[in-house]
């Protein structure tokens, strides 16, 4: 038989899952992995597949699917899922990733971890084995951490405990904290656990026995008692690394390892909400786990729920102001000041911008301060198709937060970028003052006409006053203007852009780069080249709100029993719209079921949604309201009576209706008249001119 590597492994999962062909690109999406990577892995999956009876189908434009019965299917799932680390063929970091969970204590409790045990796993030889400890030696001791080798031969792991829970975390978190926790709450014997087996691969399952004999459901109601204490919500994705957190605690503390001393100044903690809702979890640990937490375990908790971003909702008390409550205030005022300064715009009008990055900012704080890594899985993509504003909100950020607390990692700043390109989009458009162009070419009448075109086109707030060939130009007698655009290059006072006649990509990029340097010495308002220059091609085709909902989409004052029926009436309008597949409606309730009260995210709102892998076709959204309000298990937001169902594709062609809804979510007023709509034409009318 064949040896997959865990990559291939979750490749084939993703494609047995689905109804249908997938896009390569898509599978890669899923899985967070170059697009390439999946074609090489394919080669040794089909190999595998033939094993099983079916066949990998691949057509060029549209994609790959498996072909075969569907009960063979079933059964090769089944063999994928139950697949041992033992059985795969493991790449150096697979073999490392295992040995250290291993170490940690993964895998058969009791068992020592010797050069026998790590051979006979991993299928290596002594010399492999010892190679790859020497490079655990090293990673570790970088973390202050040592790697002994005891008298009868196993191998141990010795440092300070926080540091062992954290190297613990980063293992689980590779396979992402979301996935990992619901792989943990589904238990063996749910009729998803295959499922999430399958998303994790043998590999991710191995290494979150680290939580074994940890029961995962008296964590959550730890978690909601201390956001009901705080009266906030913990950010649905940065919920999933607090449970994580919290239940290497618990496994931590019952095995009999605690850490005494507070890690936070205890005189600190008095004055912050949060110490109010890390006692509460405290509490809700001892009481269902019967254990004592000491003051050093109640500290790290603190700093847990610290850096775990919160949401506040319209019609929420504002939390308490704090001492890291005013001092992200004050930092974000001269963030934003110097991200306006160097963009050569006034942001600091964005009263949401301030908002978002004030609730944003607290957690990176005490991130930063205690070195406190996160991963961004949007980093790349961010740092690729917003290269100029990342650029700015970096050098912003070494200006006025690297003082304070240390350099900013790439993670944290792709996420300020985010909000600050969110900004951007909702800026509005400039009606004052027009730069001037003088177009100098070499080319023909004809050629420097397009020139002149294109360049009014693409920058609407440059008017081109004139057009003269380079021959009889008198760089000595030029015309009142702001900028000089040549096709050869020019000496003279005036600032002069070289370009191809055609204005290909890099000549946009400069000139945008130009008009951005002119504003900054006068102007103070950005032109829609600028804009254009730092938002991304993605931001600038995503859909708004009044493209994506039509009639067909909302349905008013509709009875429902539950808060069950209510998201299926809502997903059943995104597949009659054709946006999504049936199995996307049952992946939006399973994940309600799981995630629970997190979807409930303003007052009497609920936004169900699944992955796009889970059957989603095309980005959508459909409203429903509903005639009686019905409970969805949140403590402060209940009973819901709007539920806005959505369907995303990736990460970026939904974001300007994101931005939309936020607005609408934020005015109390607009969100009360959405309730009492009596007919489609008024809802449609109150959401679209909510956002308008």
């Amino acid at each position: 038989m064949v040896s997959l590597t865990p990559r291939a492994q979750q490749i084939l999962a993703v494609l047995l899952s689905a109804k249908a062909a997938m896009p390569l690109s898509q599978v890669a999406e899923a899985l967070g992995i170059p697009e390439r990577a999946v074609r090489y892995d394919l080669e040794l999956g089909s190999v595998w597949l033939k094993h099983q009876g079916l066949k990998l189908e691949t057509q060029s434009g549209v994609g790959a699917w498996i072909k075969g019965s569907q009960a063979d299917k079933v059964q090769a799932s089944r063999r994928l899922g139950s697949l041992h680390v033992s059985q795969l063929n493991l790449n150096p970091e697979d073999r490392r990733v295992v040995a250290l969970a291993i170490l940690l204590g993964a895998g058969e409790p009791g068992q020592a971890c010797d050069y026998e045990r790590l051979t006979e796993l991993l299928g290596i030889s002594h010399r492999t084995a010892y190679s790859d400890l020497v490079d655990l030696r090293k990673y570790l001791a970088a973390k202050d951490v040592t790697l002994s080798r005891r008298a009868d031969g196993s191998f141990h792991i010795q440092g300070p405990e926080v540091a062992l829970r954290e190297i613990a975390f980063r293992l689980m978190e590779r396979w992402g904290a979301e996935r990992v926790w619901k792989y943990l709450r589904a238990g063996p014997d749910s009729p998803d656990a295959e499922l999430y087996r399958l998303e994790l691969g043998s590999v991710g399952c191995f290494v979150a026995t680290l939580l074994a004999h940890v029961d995962p459901e008296p964590l959550v109601r730890a978690v909601q008692a201390g956001q009901e204490s705080m009266k906030a919500s913990f950010a649905e994705p940065d919920v999933f690394p607090l449970l994580l957190k919290l239940a290497l605690l618990v496994r931590r503390v019952l095995k009999g390892y605690v850490t005494v001393e507070p890690v936070l100044d205890t005189a600190l903690l008095s004055t912050l909400p949060e110490a109010a809702a890390a006692a509460s979890v405290a509490r809700g640990i001892e009481n269902a786990y019967g254990c004592r937490l000491p003051t050093g375990e109640v500290s790290l908790i603190t700093l847990y729920v610290l850096a775990t971003k919160t949401a506040t909702h319209p019609g929420s008390p504002a939390m308490p102001e704090d001492v890291l409550s005013k001092l992200a205030g004050h930092i974000v005022d001269d963030l934003v000041s110097d991200v306006s300064d160097r963009l050569g715009l006034d942001l600091g009008v964005d009263s949401m911008l301030r908002e978002d990055l004030r609730a944003h900012l607290k957690p990176v704080l005490i991130r930063l301060a205690f070195s406190m890594k996160i991963r961004n899985p949007l980093e790349d993509q961010v740092r690729e198709d917003y290269p100029i504003l990342y650029r700015v909100v970096e050098a912003a950020a070494s200006e006025v937060v690297a003082p304070l607390v240390g350099p900013v990692p790439s993670s944290e700043l792709a996420y300020l970028t985010m909000h600050f390109g969110a900004a951007l989009e909702r800026a509005p458009r400039f009606t004052g003052q027009r730069l001037k162009a003088l177009v100098v070419c070499s080319s023909g009448i004809a050629t420097s006409r397009i020139l002149a075109s294109r360049l009014e086109r693409e920058f609407s707030r440059l008017d081109v006053v004139d057009i003269r060939p380079t021959a009889s130009v008198d760089i000595s007698k030029l015309p009142d203007v702001d900028l000089v655009v040549s096709t050869t290059p020019l000496q003279c006072e005036v600032p002069v852009v070289v370009v191809n006649p055609l204005l290909p990509a890099g000549d946009l990029s400069a000139l945008a780069e130009k008009l951005r340097a002119l504003e900054r010495k006068g102007l103070t308002e950005p032109s829609t080249a600028t804009r254009a220059a730092l938002t991304p091609s993605r931001m600038r085709s995503s859909l708004c709100l009044a493209e994506l909902l039509h009639h067909g989409l909302v349905s008013v004052s509709l009875p429902v029993q539950d808060s069950e029926q209510a998201i299926r009436e809502a997903g059943r309008l995104l597949v009659l719209d054709g946006a999504v597949e049936e199995r996307y409606v049952e992946a939006m309730v399973r994940t309600y079921r799981e995630v629970g009260p997190y979807i409930v995210i303003a007052a009497g709102v609920a936004l169900p949604h699944a992955r796009p892998e889970d059957g989603a076709i095309r980005v959508g959204l459909s409203v429903v309201t509903l005639a009686d309000p019905v409970p969805f298990g949140h403590r402060t937001n209940d009973p819901v009576s709007v539920v806005f169902a959505f369907a995303g594709i990736d990460y970026f062609s939904h974001l300007r209706a994101f931005t939309e809804l936020a607005s609408l979510f934020r005015d109390p007023e607009r969100l009360a008249a959405v309730r009492q709509a009596r007919t489609a034409d008024e809802l449609l009318t109150v959401i679209l001119s909510a956002v308008t």
